[in-house]
């Protein structure tokens, strides 16, 4: 709960402190390992690698770094060589709950639902009272297609911890994906009312684009001018609104989404100007000229569709 200049000063007290321990002591992996953790929380990926690197190469028994190890790769986008990792430390404990966590969260972003189910359940029959592995297992079930077992562990993890930021983001996620495919409004109502009870916070890109087309996509169940209707397009509008805040305005799939909002409703001027924009950031966008194709085409300006179709 420190705010930016207080977190630097304390983070680098941390480190110098730990440092010390481990000049004084260079061949106890705990201080190295702790001083990684540090790097880790920070976010600072390539940092913790290279302080993990000789760690595990001297210790190769110690999981604790191993694991975290791994996170560090997770963390710069190496995944398939986390996942590695991550085996490798189960072939040796296979009750290594941490690993197992870590395991089933690069098997999701790997979009390997299954499998990241077994494993997260596996974690849960070691230590049944983690709220943050019900909800990774939530993403697990509704990835796969069980509505019903993700809702569960939904519930079951709010039960656990109600109040912490991310676990209300996951579940009003998982939520809205339960209400679509059981097209209801009552547990779309229900996430909205959980993810709107938290603030808006610190939210990535990616989250930002994420909750954008999950209020995007329910707007299909109330009609227009509906009060949940305004509801849901403005804050469809606004998550993407700060998705292109987030990445500057560059990225364009955060620009074709909010012209589909314009399309939708009948503003075809407005799709059309957010769809140029668009075009003149990534011409090679397929999807993009598509849909500036469409809003030229509504607005009767043929010559021009037919050069955006002929385009995509």
């Amino acid at each position: 709960q420190m705010n930016g200049p207080m977190r630097v000063n304390k983070s680098q007290t941390i480190q110098a402190r730990l440092t010390e321990a481990a000049k004084l002591d260079p061949c106890q992996p705990a201080f190295w390992n702790n001083l990684g953790v540090l790097f880790l929380s920070l976010l600072i990926f390539d940092g913790a690698r290279d302080i993990y690197d000789p760690v595990v190469k001297s210790f190769p028994q110690y999981t604790d770094a191993l694991n975290n190890y791994a996170l560090a790769q997770q963390g710069l986008g190496n995944i398939e060589e986390a996942l590695s990792i991550f085996k490798a430390i189960l072939n040796a404990a296979e009750d290594h709950f941490e690993a197992l966590n870590n395991y089933g969260v690069a098997l999701l972003q790997q979009q390997q639902y299954d499998v990241a189910s077994k494993v997260l359940e596996r974690a849960l029959t070691i230590n049944p009272g983690q709220y943050f592995v019900l909800s990774n297992l939530a993403c697990a079930y509704a990835g796969s297609g069980c509505e019903e077992k993700a809702h569960d562990a939904v519930q079951r993890a709010l039960e656990l911890q109600k109040d912490h930021p991310m676990i209300k983001y996951n579940c009003g996620s998982i939520l809205m994906r339960v209400a679509q495919a059981k097209r209801s409004t009552e547990l779309f109502d229900q996430a909205t009312r959980l993810i709107s009870s938290n603030g808006d916070g610190d939210l990535t890109y990616g989250q930002c684009m994420s909750f954008g087309m999950l209020f995007h996509a329910h707007l299909a169940c109330y009609a227009p001018g509906d009060q949940h209707y305004i509801e849901c397009r403005n804050r469809a509008e606004s998550y993407y609104k700060r998705a292109m805040d987030i990445c500057g305005g560059e990225d364009i799939q955060a620009w074709n989404q909010h012209a589909l909002l314009f399309l939708e409703e009948g503003d075809y001027n407005g799709a059309k100007c957010m769809l140029e924009s668009a075009q003149r950031r990534a011409t090679s966008i397929r999807t993009v000229s598509n849909n500036l194709g469409v809003s030229q085409h509504l607005l009767a300006d043929f010559d021009a569709a037919e050069q955006s179709y002929m385009a995509a």
